[in-house]
Parts: structure tokens; sequence; C-alpha cells
């Protein structure tokens, strides 16, 4: 079981009579304070200093916040338990209306009990201690000490907690060993205060029993027995404990709890982050919202979201993402929106087309927009071009390899060629073809003229009506032309090769 009362923890008063710090009961919390906390779960390196009769400096500015809660002190005859808590002096609400009853007597401050979720999915209980926990004597300097003992019970119907029983009961008892083992002054993103730190060591007895047929029975595996160490560091003005860190049973440092707002008035968050982006997609958002927010809604621009409070996101494609933070709290909540640019690393890939002669001509297909290309056509020769031709002085099958880059990384692909080298002698003009690529084309095209390398031909374009948009006189035709056609405006066209034997024609489109 967790604590039943965490927000018993978050009150103070005190004066200075000294040079030392002491707390009496003269400054208890004012109505309408409102108090905003965070929770770093990976504290075991955080050094929280040495037990001494000097006055000590701790500064925790950068702890990280994995969780957040915040809480109000209001007048406990305004609560709907006011009447279970008749000696209160003051009440903690929080965020999700739970409530906390203190009393402040001339020598103490005491838990009187309050509600709390036993169990997570089901409403939250309302429990007084049989005996008031005593969290802090008064007046307290370095070197109090106290020892305690408090118990808790609840008893609720096993059909509240889905239990095939007549009810269920839960107890806790603690026994308390507790001491102001040093003071000076703490440092937290809610300001700089001057503290007493309390070390307590808690002995607690966790127990859980049903009830059937008139008899209790002890839960398997109760009771559960715990020992633990804390530090609580109390400030003054009213401010409750500016933080605590606790130890789990093998003596590391497992989490602390920090104040990182305080005020008379509860204020609305204003939503901030920023964006890292990584590789492969991986994002990293960190949250500069101010204002105590208690909790966070993310969405990513892809269709994703979080509640976390600095989330990692990794976006599956490269573009530009509208991500949205919405900070929430009791008074109400904002929004705000960043556009991140998420660059991917290439996947490179390519196709080839052998000609006759033994030229290749290769077009890169990498996707993720590569800004550099290097090619090796694997007879020791390459090429940076996009798209590039390379002719090949022998036949063979070659691997060719195209590794594509840009800022976020590179990626490569390697394909084998064959090359197979007919002599100029060989060509037959009766088995020309045309070959047009990219189509539809957007910008320049290339005409393949396999079979008719050499030859003399004409070339004609017409397009959709018949209308010649263009033409070109080839003394010795090549294997490869390239054809205008960012001149040419969309739609479909006809391309004419005439030579000595006869015509070919070959149909292509323009985007």
């Amino acid at each position: 079981m967790t604590k039943i009362l965490p927000v018993l923890t978050l009150l103070l008063w005190a004066t200075a009579l000294s040079a030392q710090i002491t707390i009496t009961a003269d400054d208890t919390p004012e109505f309408g304070r409102f108090l905003v906390s965070a929770t770093d779960t990976t504290i075991t390196e955080l050094s929280i200093g040495e037990p001494s009769a000097q006055p000590q400096e701790w500064s925790f500015l950068e702890l990280d916040q994995h969780s957040r809660s915040e809480n109000t002190v209001v007048d406990p005859a305004t609560t709907p338990g006011a009447a279970d808590f008749p000696d209160a002096t003051f009440t903690f609400v929080t965020a999700d209306s739970q409530y906390a009853y203190a009393q402040v007597t001339d020598t103490a401050l005491l838990a009187l009990g309050g509600t709390a979720a036993v169990l997570p999915g089901f409403p939250p209980l309302t429990a007084a201690f049989d005996n008031p926990q005593l969290l802090l004597t008064a007046p307290a300097t370095y070197g109090t000490a106290f020892n305690d003992i408090y118990r808790i019970a609840v008893t609720v119907a096993g059909s509240d907690f889905g239990v095939d029983a007549d009810s269920v009961r839960f107890v806790r008892t603690a026994a308390i060993q507790a001491e102001v083992d040093a003071f000076g002054t703490l440092s937290v993103p809610a300001g700089t205060y001057d503290v007493l730190r309390l070390r307590t060591e808690v002995l607690t007895v966790d127990s859980i029993s049903i009830k059937l047929f008139g008899t209790f029975f002890p839960v398997p595996g109760t009771p559960i027995v715990s020992e633990t160490v804390s530090y609580e560091w109390w400030g003054k003005d009213g401010v409750g404990i500016v933080m605590s860190v606790d130890e789990d049973e093998e003596g590391v440092l497992s989490e602390a709890t920090y104040l990182i707002h305080s005020s008379d008035m509860p204020v609305g968050p204003e939503a901030a982050f920023s964006a890292a982006v990584g590789a492969e997609g991986l994002t990293g958002f960190d949250n500069m919202s101010s204002g105590s927010a208690s909790s966070f809604a993310w969405d990513f621009g892809d269709g994703t979201a979080s509640t976390e409070v600095n989330p990692e996101h990794t976006y599956a494609q490269q573009g530009i993402y509208t991500v949205c933070l919405t900070a929430i709290n009791s008074v109400g909540e904002d929004i705000t929106c960043e556009e991140v640019i998420v660059a991917l690393a290439p996947q490179a890939a390519f196709t080839s087309e052998v000609m006759d002669d033994g030229s290749v001509l290769f077009t890169d297909l990498s996707t993720n927009d590569p800004t550099g290309w290097s090619w090796d056509f694997g007879d020791g020769n390459s090429s940076d071009e996009q798209n590039p031709e390379h002719t090949y002085a022998e036949s063979g099958t070659y691997t060719v390899c195209l590794t594509a880059s840009n800022g976020a990384g590179s990626d490569e692909s390697c394909e084998e060629v064959d090359v197979s080298i007919v002599s100029v002698g060989q060509a037959d003009p009766q088995a020309a073809q045309l070959i047009i690529f990219p189509s539809p084309a957007s910008g320049p095209a290339r005409l393949m003229l396999k079979g008719l390398e050499g030859e003399r031909l004409s070339l004609h374009c017409f397009d959709a009506l018949g209308r010649q948009v263009w033409q070109q006189q080839l003394q010795s035709a090549p294997a490869v032309v390239e054809l205008p056609a960012q001149r040419l405006s969309p739609g479909l066209y006809r391309l004419m090769a005439r030579f000595a034997d006869g015509q070919r024609v070959v149909t292509f489109s323009v985007q």
C-alpha cells in the first residue's frame, strides 16, 4: 500500500526566533494558499548532505518532473467532511477533490485523516486516524526529536471492490522515530527557503482482511511489513514541506517531491515546449509550461498522443508536423502549437537501363529527399550525379551500389547489373525500340533509342491534336536523347523517330 494521505505533508508554519531556524504553531497556512509540487523518480545519485549543527545550503533546481500535484488550503468548515473532523484547523484539497484534514495546536502539527484512493480504479474513501498522526512538534528547531505511533483502518463493502465477501478491511499501523538533523537554506523551482530537515524512520505494517460469515480472515500475503527512511525539508512562511526525499528498503534514494509553485491563489497554466529531433525520427519534447499545470495532453500531429510530462515520440515519415501541448490545472487550461520538422535518413533505391553498346542509364529512386549521391559502378568507376550514365568496356555482371545521404544520415543499396555489349555492325534497325522515362514526366525526360545507335534520323513530337510541338535532327543517334518535357503543357504526346528503314512511335504524358 502506498502512503494513504500524502497531501498532509505539504504544510508549515514558521517563525525565526534565533540565529537557528525555529518552527512554531504561530504560522499556520492561510486559506487560499496554492501549492504545486513535482516528483522526480530518478534520483539515485542525488546528494542530500550529512547531519550537521551548522547551517547548510541545498540547491535542487535541476530535478526532473515525472508527475505533478496541486493542493489548495481551505477552511475545513467549507468541505464535505467537516462533520467528520470537527477539530481540523485547515484542510488541503487536491485537484481531483481529495481532502486532507490537519490540526495545529500549541505543541504539534497533527494529521487527522481525510479521503484517499485505497486501491486504483475505485472511489476515494473517508477515514480518520485512530489517534492523530504527529507530523511535527512545536516549537521545532535543530535537535528536536519525537516518536509516534498511529493507526488507520477502513472497512468497506466487498461489492465495492468486486470481492465476493461481506466486507473488506484495510489497516495500517506505523511507528515513527523522527529527528531534525540539519537546517539551512533550500533552493527549489518555487524559490529559496529557510528550512529544517526532518529525518524520519518508519516501520509500517499493512494488512488486508475479508469478512465471511461474520468472521474476518487475513488475505494471503498480508500483513506486509516495511521499513523506510524519509527526509523532509520544512520551510518558513506557511509553505509547508518544501521538499521530501524517500529511501527504499535497501537504503537507496528512490524519489524526491519538491515545491515548484506557491501563491496566494491558484493561477492558470501557460503551455510551452521545445522539441529536439534525433536520428530515425526519434523526437524528444521538453515541457517548459509555467503556471503550475497538474496534467498535460500532447498531440504529435500524426494521429498519436501522450499524457507524459516530457515524452519521446518516433515519427515514421519525415515531414512538417503541427505538435500541440495542452497544460491543465484546476483553474483552466492553455494550449500552444509548434511546427516540428522531421528529417529522416534516405532509403536508397535505383533502377538501371542497359544499352547494347555497354552504356547503362541509372535512375535514382531514393526516398526521404537525399541531397547527396555516391555511385560505385562495380568496375572501379564512380559518380556523384543523381542520375548518371556509365559505359562499361566489357560484358559481364557488375555489382552497382548507390549511397544516398542527407543531413539526417545515409543509406546504401546494391544491385547486380548484367551488361551485354553488341558491336555496331550488329545493329538491326528493324528491331528499333523507343523508350521514354519517366512517364508521366514533370521535368526533363530521356528517350532511349534502342537499336538505332549511330543512325541518321529525325525526331518529331505531336500533341493530342496532332500538332507538331518539337523536332530534332540527329546525324548519328546516341543511345539516349534528352527531351525538353518541362517546356510542354500537361497532356498526352506522341514521339516519332524517322530513319532510313522506317519509323517508330512511342506515346508519353506530361504532368
